[in-house]
């Protein structure tokens, strides 16, 4: 699926696509050959962390004392080996792809923040079994959803001069907030009865309360037969993440302005992508049934090809993007 890396960028195809957020990876897809390599390891590292919580919550090994504070210690082990030059431990090796990370990270100057975000929400995971409240959720998403946003604004910013990548002069994280939170909620609502299969809680316990959604209803709307509260409850999420979506347009991100043609393109992506999704959650009239929710390749293909024809994207771009995802001519 990927094509040869070229300058300082290894091969492509040894990472598998397995990002937790895939339109991400659609909309990176459309990037050069270093940059998007560059994301590619920086999202695995972010996933591969985020499984280490999660894959112990799936278990139902997250109430163990001891288990609880392994992962914790190996997330502060990572996260203290991604500051230093320190040589990386055998047993960490696979970790977050340390090695190849601090090299990127290095190279295209992204800022340590990201990352130590990320595992405040995950120590967060390890303690919680849920939110008590939407601010509380709100703040856990800071690291969850925004920090690997953050990273994407920032890949997305970044110029180059010669082989010397520069910043741009924005915060990351604002830049990054409404956008993620409105592709966060709405990606909560699309995978409610995954998440919900797999012991994950993302709505919080003021919202159950509110809307007398009882743990039976909970239970009910998870196995497909939703009840009244709960599909309220759905409408009233649905309408946090459209006030998301409205103050995320694109053209008023504070990285707009430094962006080309391909990383132009790949922000409205984002933005489009979610609205595909949000808007077939209005249109299941706020069933979050898997079948009516989530967008089948065809209908992914046209909405990538119909922005692009109205961005105007080059033939060169839009064929390079296609092949990566699956989404080109033959697949």
């Amino acid at each position: 699926m990927d094509q040869p890396a070229t300058d300082h960028t290894p091969q492509l195809n040894a990472l598998e696509s397995e990002l937790k957020n895939p339109i991400l990876d659609i909309a990176a897809s459309f990037w050069d050959e270093e940059r998007y390599r560059a994301f590619r390891v920086c999202y695995q590292s972010m996933r591969q962390l985020d499984d280490i919580v999660d894959d112990l919550k799936i278990a139902g090994l997250a109430d163990n004392p001891d288990l609880r504070s392994e992962v914790k210690d190996q997330l502060e082990e990572v996260i203290a080996l991604l500051q230093s030059d320190s040589p990386v431990p055998a047993e960490l090796q696979e970790v977050a792809g340390l090695n190849e990370l601090r090299e990127t990270m290095k190279r295209f100057k992204i800022p340590m923040a990201p990352w130590l975000k990320l595992a405040k929400a995950m120590e967060f995971d390890l303690e919680h079994s849920g939110f008590d409240s939407f601010l509380q959720f709100a703040r856990y998403a800071k690291g969850a959803a925004v920090a690997p946003a953050s990273v994407f604004i920032h890949l997305i910013g970044i110029s180059r001069n010669k082989d010397e990548y520069h910043p741009a002069p924005i915060d990351i994280f604002k830049s990054a907030r409404p956008l993620a939170m409105f592709s966060y909620l709405t990606h909560i609502l699309r995978d409610f009865r995954q998440d919900a299969a797999e012991g994950l809680e993302y709505f919080p316990l003021t919202a159950r309360e509110s809307f007398g959604v009882s743990a039976d209803n909970w239970n009910a709307s998870a196995e497909g037969m939703q009840t009244s509260g709960f599909t309220s409850m759905v409408q009233h999420y649905h309408s946090l993440a459209d006030r998301y979506r409205l103050k995320s347009v694109v053209e008023k991100n504070p990285v707009y302005p430094f962006l080309n043609e391909y990383t132009r393109f790949s922000l409205h992506l984002i933005w489009d992508l979610y609205s595909q999704i949000h808007e077939s959650i209005s249109k299941a009239n706020f069933v979050l049934d898997p079948k009516l929710t989530h967008p089948n390749k065809d209908d992914i293909s046209q909405r990538v090809m119909k922005l692009a024809e109205k961005m105007k994207v080059s033939d060169e771009t839009l064929i390079r993007g296609l092949n990566r995802v699956g989404l080109g001519a033959g697949n």
